[in-house]
């Protein structure tokens, strides 16, 4: 696979499509199904909202050996396999009647959530395609950011239909119908060509300052936490404070550009609900949300601000992603 390929735009939209899977699957699973879960079991919120932290913690000590993974393997088959390894926690929540097995399934599906979200379908996206995956993952990004949009009432319905547990194995048989076909589709089969390293020792200056990018891990985690604590506990205050679940998705969902602030919410849009710059075509967007280590062992943060021209570039010498999750 030569580098100069760009992954086409179906592939694109699939690849977007499975991330609003996935992390539907995963990381806003709770923020729909933590209050079901504890009127029918008696747990308290505090535990069920901790096995999700559980399941960020384990994606996050586990991101270092998905990114060797990737360099080694290209991170195609990784990414299939992530939806089979999700899929097995929700079975296994299904059948949580103790907490203990919730909390263990919450462990695989942290496999499965380092394993097949953003920090290493990126870093795939970079061993694959090199500069040309900075299209792809603007598109992707963009489109997966509406994934609370959907993936909120989704599961708020399967919940009324067949109940938490229900819905759990229905997300589950989702994950194993479609994300395995749909990366083997989207990726290529064959890693690309990883040009000769001609770096000198001057070029060492270039690669980012320790003390920056310990700083850029504590901003990020900051933003990150922020995030999770807005995107878990948003519905359930909302339902605290005397809305049903239905308005308490229309409360953001449902409004004149509620779409735009979901898809902000979620982090992942990279400044693209400023309707004016996507009119002037001014991609004013930053991708510092991942850290990469070279496959010479130099360490970089993709921290790539674009301006009118187009979008940021990437880095293509990715190999091991660190999540921003458990930068410090």
């Amino acid at each position: 696979m030569n580098q100069t390929n760009k992954p086409g735009v179906a592939a694109i939209i699939t690849l977007g499509a499975i991330q609003i899977l996935s992390w539907g699957g995963s990381f806003y699973l709770m923020a729909v199904m933590a209050n079901p879960i504890a009127m029918e079991t008696g747990w308290s919120q505090q535990w069920i909202y901790g096995a999700l932290s559980t399941g960020i913690l384990v994606s996050g000590l586990l991101a270092p050996l998905s990114g060797r993974i990737i360099a080694r393997t290209g991170g195609r088959l990784l990414l299939a396999m992530s939806g089979a390894v999700m899929a097995l926690g929700l079975v296994i929540m299904t059948f949580s009647y103790h907490l203990p097995l919730l909390l263990f399934a919450w462990v695989i599906i942290g496999v499965g959530m380092a394993m097949g979200l953003y920090d290493a379908l990126f870093a795939t996206l970079g061993t694959c395609y090199g500069a040309q995956a900075r299209a792809a993952i603007t598109g992707i990004t963009l489109i997966s950011g509406f994934c609370t949009t959907l993936v909120w009432p989704g599961t708020a319905l399967l919940i009324h239909v067949l109940g938490w547990r229900g819905a759990c194995l229905a997300i589950a048989g989702l994950l194993t119908l479609c994300v395995l076909p749909a990366y083997l589709y989207a990726l290529p089969a064959t890693r690309a060509v990883r040009p000769v390293n001609t770096r000198s020792p001057q070029s060492s200056s270039a690669d980012i300052a320790p003390g920056l990018f310990w700083l850029l891990c504590a901003i990020f985690t900051l933003a990150s936490v922020i995030m999770t604590a807005i995107s878990v506990q948003l519905i359930t205050l909302l339902q605290a404070s005397g809305h049903t679940l239905t308005d308490s998705h229309h409360f953001f969902l449902g409004r004149p550009g509620g779409a735009w602030l979901a898809v902000a919410g979620t982090g992942t849009a990279d400044g693209a609900a400023e309707h004016g710059a996507l009119r002037r075509r001014e991609w004013f967007t930053c991708h510092c949300a991942r850290n990469f280590t070279a496959g010479d062992g130099q360490t970089r943060v993709l921290c790539d601000c674009g301006g009118p021209d187009g979008p940021p570039g990437v880095d293509g010498t990715g190999a091991d992603a660190v999540d921003r999750r458990l930068c410090i």
